[in-house]
């Protein structure tokens, strides 16, 4: 078995060519433009319905430096609190979040951005919780998860990794 790195790309042609046979993709994107626009025949696995063997993890991360947090702590609220606003509004108004996405971005395709915010409009936070909550027990199994497959050697303390103090 080979790993290739096959870079940032739309995936569909090398599969269809026997370049590779699968390939790590966002489901948000990749996997509509594929399965429900292209009208191409794939298969996924969803890392979610495994989570006995890989666990659970965020995507996306929002990062700052422990020296922004010092200086600036307002900003960095301030900045969370708009980009909270930013997701509860695409999830509870995803046509109008895809509208405004292409009117910034007009070259981007407009179906796959529509059924993009559709998809993704439910899954930006979990039912019942505001979006950007983490939790320290889904940091601290993937930490573990990590170690335990050799991607990293030492323990990591994940305690400093996030924080929730400065959600809305």
């Amino acid at each position: 078995m080979n790993f290739v790195e096959v870079g940032n790309i739309d995936y569909v042609p090398g599969m269809e060519q026997d370049r590779f046979d699968f390939v790590w993709v966002f489901e948000g994107w990749d996997v509509l433009r594929a399965r429900d626009l292209g009208d191409v025949e794939i298969s996924t696995l969803r890392f979610i319905d495994y989570t006995d063997c890989i666990p659970d993890w965020y995507t996306p991360v929002i990062a700052t430096s422990d020296a922004l947090i010092e200086s600036d702590p307002d900003l960095v609220s301030a900045f969370l609190e708009a980009t909270a606003r930013g997701y509860d509004y695409a999830m509870e108004h995803p046509d109008e979040a895809a509208a405004l996405l292409l009117q910034a971005v007009p070259e981007l395709d407009q179906g796959l951005v529509e059924a993009s915010a559709a998809y993704l409009g439910p899954r930006y936070a979990d039912e019942g919780q505001p979006w950007g909550v983490q939790e320290a027990a889904i940091w601290e199994r993937f930490e573990a998860f990590l170690r335990e497959a050799g991607l990293t050697d030492a323990e990591l303390d994940t305690s400093g990794a996030f924080t929730n103090e400065f959600l809305p």
